[in-house]
């Protein structure tokens, strides 16, 4: 009797923690293809509305504030020469 209740148990926990990695990589997985598609969209954006030498495009600022926003993370915009055009911290600039 015991000893069926410690298969029982030890089954339930391997097929939980079985399951929930499996959900964990899977919700990773979707979470970074969203925000692999909005970054792809935000440098559409940037090329479009030639943010490199316009960096005062409220359209882009404001895509740009609403990404750091949601995710809570920094955005930089730099440039071939590897100089930071924008901040979305405004701590690093040129």
């Amino acid at each position: 009797m015991i000893l069926l209740f410690v298969v029982g148990i030890v089954s339930a926990l391997v097929v939980e923690i079985v399951v929930v990695q499996s959900y964990e990589t899977r919700a990773i997985n979707q979470r970074s293809v969203i925000v692999r598609n909005q970054c792809d969209l935000l440098v559409d954006q940037l090329v479009k509305r030639n943010f490199l030498e316009n960096t005062g495009d409220e359209v882009v600022n404001g895509a740009i504030n609403m990404l750091t926003s949601i995710y809570g993370g920094r955005i930089l915009v730099m440039n071939g020469d590897s100089r930071v055009i924008m901040d979305s911290y405004n701590l690093d600039t040129g």
